[in-house]
């Protein structure tokens, strides 16, 4: 199983690096910026934070963890303004969520 997975690794570097170099010079598109960093980092801070809890049972470890790293994940994206999407997307709940 691990020559698989070397290998699915491996191959999934390569497409991406194919993909970014053929947006690089065929379109002079740059697709990261460093808020993909920034998105990364909160995404591996977020997991390894979950990853140190540990509850016996599996289905209340599941739902803890998933709750856990998604107020984590999306309440420092929010904070820090990283994606305009998300924001602009919580701002249009937020809005109708103070209208009912």
């Amino acid at each position: 199983i691990q020559g698989n997975a070397l290998a699915n690794l491996l191959s999934l570097i390569v497409f991406g690096l194919i993909r970014y170099s053929f947006l690089l010079f065929k379109f002079r598109f740059q697709p990261w910026t460093m808020h993909t960093f920034y998105i990364l980092c909160i995404a591996a801070s977020g997991y390894f934070i979950c990853t140190s809890f540990s509850i016996s049972n599996p289905y209340v470890s599941l739902i803890f963890r998933s709750v856990v790293f998604a107020a984590w994940y999306v309440g420092l994206i929010l904070i820090f303004k990283l994606s305009n999407d998300v924001t602009e997307g919580w701002n249009m709940v937020w809005k109708r969520l103070k209208r009912q």
